[in-house]
């Protein structure tokens, strides 16, 4: 659980003040799109921004791969089918030696979160919220960050940072 300031980054956002819904999100250790669609009522769409294998810019010590490693990248961004509302701009590092070949080519389908994909298929994955601030990676204010690692059957396997924009929590669930 995160201290009650999100003083991270020089942001003073403070976690209580969030909107209760996306504290909640941002604690979870599941899959926000579901989460999302349940409380808001509305299908998420998730669009792929970018993705690629690329290499590592620096170590990375959450998933064991070193600086120029062969890594995936996945940009994506969850919208509201209905409401064309930005909830997460989401960035996921996979390692593809952690991960078996069939659960690969699901988890890098462009349509799919991969928080779905894991929950359904990947039984033996372990999450684990590794960092929450407020900002985003470009500097903006008007969002707040988690990033978390999952391992594979043991192994570290995805490292994924998921962007909040505020403005899209601000409001009230659907009842």
């Amino acid at each position: 659980m995160p201290d009650k300031a999100l003083n991270i980054h020089g942001d003073a956002t403070a976690f209580y003040d969030l909107h209760p819904v996306l504290r909640a999100l941002l604690i979870a250790d599941g899959t926000v799109t579901m989460a999302i669609e349940a409380i808001y009522r509305e299908r998420i769409s998730v669009n792929a921004i970018s993705q690629a294998f690329i290499s590592a810019p620096d170590d990375i010590s959450l998933l064991g791969v070193k600086r120029g490693e062969e890594i995936f990248y996945r940009e994506v961004e969850l919208v509201g089918g209905s409401t064309d509302k930005g909830y997460v701009h989401a960035y996921s590092l996979l390692k593809q030696s952690a991960i078996g070949p069939e659960l690969w080519e699901q988890l890098k389908s462009e349509k799919i979160g991969m928080g779905v994909v894991l929950r359904s298929a990947a039984q033996s994955s372990f999450r684990q919220v590794v960092h929450i601030g407020g900002g985003n990676l470009e500097g903006q204010d008007d969002c707040v960050h988690r990033s978390y690692s999952v391992q594979i059957e043991g192994d570290p396997a995805i490292l994924i940072t998921e962007v909040f924009n505020l403005k899209a929590f601000a409001s009230g669930y659907k009842s």
